[in-house]
């Protein structure tokens, strides 16, 4: 019976107040900041993304996800904050000239128009599926994916549906 129980032959080292030390290799990280072992993480990742030859890849991963997650997220957020300022402009008492209303309408049809296309391009950039609503006007882009690297494409944005991005939301 006795022969079953473990046996630790190896005690921490007690400090005069009967305190374990900590190892040589929790010693040496408690000398580091925060900032110098994100920065000793950060060059160990680097350095084995480049040993498996993964770098350029993971690069190209992140500058999407930048892209995408970032730049045309804000973007479509943005759009939406001035859309519905531009909607509560729009239905104030007529205060304004007609032709400011007016303008209040084209700066939301244009801003909304911005919102709509992130989130196409957003779709776009990660792959996820887009259907087309009026197959008949897709005749500057056959494809089965949205071509919004175009001139024409911040208007063509309005003839698809990210149905990809709406399925994870």
């Amino acid at each position: 019976f006795a022969a079953m129980i473990p046996v630790y032959r190896s005690r921490p080292a007690l400090d005069a107040d009967g305190v374990g030390r900590p190892s040589l290799g929790a010693r040496c990280l408690l000398l580091l900041s925060g900032r110098q072992l994100c920065s000793a993480l950060l060059l160990l990742f680097v350095q084995h993304l480049t040993r498996e030859n993964q770098l350029t890849d993971w690069l190209e991963l992140a500058g999407v996800a930048f892209q995408a997650d970032v730049f045309y997220v804000a973007c479509f957020l943005i759009s939406a904050a001035v859309t519905v300022c531009c909607l509560c402009g729009w239905l104030t008492p007529p205060r304004a000239r007609l032709e400011s209303r007016l303008g209040i309408v084209l700066l939301g049809v244009m801003v909304t128009s911005l919102g709509w296309f992130s989130l196409v391009k957003i779709a776009e950039l990660h792959d996820l599926r887009c259907v087309r609503t009026f197959a008949r006007l897709h005749r500057l882009c056959p494809e089965d994916k949205p071509c919004l690297d175009t001139p024409h494409s911040f208007a063509s944005c309005w003839l698809w549906l990210p149905v990809g991005l709406f399925a994870i939301l």
